[in-house]
């Protein structure tokens, strides 16, 4: 089958965005599938052919996007605006099957332009009227939130089947968009359990960071954003190293929300007791979480955050770290509190500090929940294995007869 993968990526690096499209894509020029894909103006294409396959075909937009952009927001307008046009040319060039797309921003523009001469297979695992709605701070009933809304329940009717990454997020869907249940196929995002794999601690990063063998390291990583609950740790943190003098909290990634959270732990005396690395490689991730003792995935409660699930929390269960994450439905759906995982109470920092300060006291639940949590990630949520069963999927629902 002739498959056209849409993205606003270049793939020069791989951050939770392009992951599953990453590792899809993998899975389809495994398969010897012909194989398309677009990407923006920024693209290397020989590096792409280097990453992918000499196989792969190529198709550069004339923009660029960058998540780390401060006129981003713009960025995806444009993109918003032009894609349609550009898919509607592209359409007559290729001829796909399949068309995939991630999310509203990609989705969209291949809803504008569906007909029955292609299966639209619609990706979505973020709900980006809620992601908007907090970035600019709105209320729920404002225009561009509610026009987003719409126009997401217009992609999720237009395609021909929605993957998503939770039981939680099906639901929601179900109820929200009235979309129906035969339509929906819940596959998990997962983790590369070459690429994350328990380690012994890097002693060169220790000394890097001036981090002493008896230290606690308290991490997250991720794109710092304001809906990320980064907020949390800094409020837990405070009265955390009231108790403990061994503490480092180490953040690794960088995003819009950086300089505030920085400002936050100055204000409240922490900032020495804080890492800040800055954006790292995907395939360096795995060498700082080897210096980790809990991993934290503070999220704050919204409609978003409620459905997600995260690929850093299937990436710190893959690296057998201990995880700390809240207690939202979707996250349930992986952690057992106790089991393979510690649950607090969303939006609530003493809550968290409670559970902190409780895996800072007890080394032999931190082992066993790594342990218990390495064991799921391979039995059940190798992403390979999972992007293997969107494809399964789509060969054996759509009949190509052309």
């Amino acid at each position: 089958m002739k498959y056209l993968i849409i993205t606003y990526s270049d793939f020069s690096y791989l951050h939770g965005q392009n992951i599953r499209a990453y590792y899809f894509i993998k899975e389809l020029l495994k398969q010897k599938e012909e194989v398309h894909l677009v990407v923006i103006k920024s693209a290397n294409i020989s590096k792409l052919k280097k990453l992918f396959s000499k196989n792969i075909t190529i198709h550069t937009l004339n923009f660029n996007i960058s998540r780390f952009n401060k006129f981003k927001l713009f960025q995806y307008a444009t993109f918003f605006v032009l894609m349609p046009f550009f898919i509607k040319k592209l359409l007559k060039k290729v001829n796909p099957h399949i068309i995939y797309a991630q999310n509203l921003l990609q989705g969209f523009s291949v809803a504008l332009i569906k007909n029955n001469n292609f299966y639209f297979a619609y990706d979505v695992f973020d709900l980006y009227f809620d992601f908007f709605r907090i970035k600019i701070n709105v209320t729920k009933n404002n225009p561009i939130v509610l026009l987003l809304r719409k126009l997401e329940k217009i992609t999720l009717k237009k395609s021909n089947i929605v993957f998503t990454i939770s039981n939680t997020f099906k639901q929601y869907i179900i109820k929200n968009f009235k979309v129906t249940s035969s339509k929906i196929k819940v596959v998990y995002e997962g983790a590369d359990i070459k690429l994350f794999n328990p380690q012994d601690k890097n002693l060169m990063l220790m000394k890097k960071y001036k981090i002493n063998k008896n230290d606690i390291v308290i991490s997250f990583v991720g794109g710092i954003e304001k809906h990320d609950g980064l907020d949390s740790i800094i409020y837990a943190g405070t009265k955390i190293i009231k108790k403990y003098n061994n503490i480092k909290f180490l953040f690794i990634g960088k995003g819009g929300y950086l300089k505030q959270l920085i400002k936050l732990t100055q204000k409240h005396n922490l900032y020495s007791y804080c890492i800040f690395t800055g954006w790292v490689e995907y395939k360096h991730i795995n060498k700082l979480l080897s210096i980790t003792d809990i991993a934290i995935l503070p999220l704050k409660s919204s409609d978003s955050t409620n459905v997600i699930i995260t690929t850093k929390l299937y990436e710190y269960l893959s690296a057998g770290k201990a995880i700390i994450a809240p207690a939202l439905s979707g996250i349930q759906e992986i952690i057992k509190h106790k089991k393979n995982g510690i649950l607090f109470t969303p939006n609530n920092s003493s809550d968290l500090e409670k559970k902190i300060i409780f895996l800072i006291n007890n080394y032999h639940v931190r082992k066993k929940i790594s342990v218990t949590g390495r064991k799921l990630i391979i039995k059940y949520y190798q992403i390979e294995k999972l992007t293997n069963k969107m494809y399964q999927f789509i060969k054996e629902n759509f009949r190509i007869t052309k």
